[in-house]
């Protein structure tokens, strides 16, 4: 196999999320790009994290970037012309020590001042949702749940398709 001569703007290593995206946008900006991947696109890190655009529980400085990938997200299919296994549903996430409750309260603080989607459920209305909350502690093994933060709009990128 003969040698190419091409010449590239960029060379993007690694055809995982960040990867492809850098080169897709370079792309549109005039650039010629070469993705190089050592496996199948996506099967790195991007694969690990199954999928998701996630935006709960960051550090508060990458919040701003996390929300603005998901608003990219959210136009992507229309973008590219096809499906990316674009799903939209929710998250739950536990306090089950008196530490759990002070994080979660005051990450939750901070995150509504970005504009973040998302809802503390406190003692009051678990103590009303109490056969949901057991159902829920019996299957993941937990003795209490003390606390819970809502994250209604959760993304997840089916991989295989994109």
């Amino acid at each position: 196999m003969a040698a190419s001569t091409k010449e590239w703007d960029l060379i993007v290593i690694g055809a995982g999320i960040v990867g492809c995206s850098a080169a897709l946008y370079a792309a549109r900006n005039g650039m010629s790009v070469l993705i190089v991947e050592r496996d199948t696109p996506g099967s790195a890190q991007s694969g690990r994290n199954l999928g998701f655009v996630r935006q709960q529980g960051r550090d508060l400085r990458e919040l701003p970037l996390a929300m603005a990938a998901n608003h990219l997200w959210q136009e992507v299919e229309k973008d590219l012309g096809r499906s990316v296994g674009w799903f939209r549903g929710g998250n739950l996430v536990l306090a089950v020590t008196d530490e759990d409750v002070v994080k979660q309260t005051a990450w939750h603080a901070q995150a509504v001042e970005y504009g973040l989607d998302t809802v503390l459920l406190n003692p009051l209305f678990i103590n009303m949702k109490q056969r949901y909350v057991r159902c829920i502690c019996n299957l993941l093994s937990l003795p209490v749940v003390m606390q819970i933060l809502l994250f209604p709009e959760v993304v997840r990128i089916e991989l295989l398709l994109t």
